[in-house]
């Protein structure tokens, strides 16, 4: 008899462990976020982890440029001049990229948009800068102080002159990158 008053005594021990888990199991509903509430954290995330400064080529633009990683992704500044094109005005683009194999600051492939100054163009008219966008897929190999990155991107320099009455061809184009970068401390 006293083995049965022991099992007897564990069946509560065991209910209430059972009750407890399936209490802590039951999802918390959480209230609706105000627009300022997922604004701060959309800042928040956008809080720089680390910035990167170095020169670089895109396509035939040499440039100097700054990458700063967030935890939205990376995104990044180029400005520099057109080499083939005779033009004095300053290119510049920005862009978006966002790591695939691994994490944020760490070497792997990122794939990401860009836009801005991305053709240098001479015509009978003068020489200017086409602005365009497009998609690229790179790899970036980082270390403790450097960041290197190559790319290759599709994109188009969109149509913006007329010259004798046609405009010229936004045809879809491919565009290299390759660039060395220094952390910023």
């Amino acid at each position: 008899m006293a083995r049965r008053f022991s099992f007897l005594a564990v069946i509560p021990c065991v209910l209430m462990a059972t009750n407890a888990i399936a209490d802590a199991e039951q999802p918390v509903e959480q209230k609706p976020q105000t627009y300022s509430q997922k604004m701060h954290g959309y800042m928040t995330q956008m809080k720089p982890i680390s910035t990167y400064v170095g020169i670089g080529l895109f396509d035939d633009m040499l440039n100097a440029n700054v990458e700063t990683v967030t935890d939205l992704g990376n995104f990044y500044l180029r400005v520099g001049k057109f080499m083939e094109a005779d033009i004095s005005d300053v290119a510049a683009n920005v862009g978006w990229r966002v790591p695939i194999t691994n994490g944020r600051d760490e070497s792997g492939y990122f794939m990401g948009l860009f836009a801005g100054h991305v053709i240098g163009a001479s015509k009978a008219s003068g020489d200017y800068n086409r602005l365009g966008a497009g998609a690229d897929l790179g790899y970036h190999w980082v270390g403790e102080y450097t960041r290197n990155e190559f790319s290759v991107g599709l994109g188009t320099g969109f149509s913006n002159r007329v010259v004798a009455h046609e405009q010229e061809p936004a045809a879809p184009r491919i565009f290299f990158s390759f660039s060395v970068a220094l952390k910023k401390p």
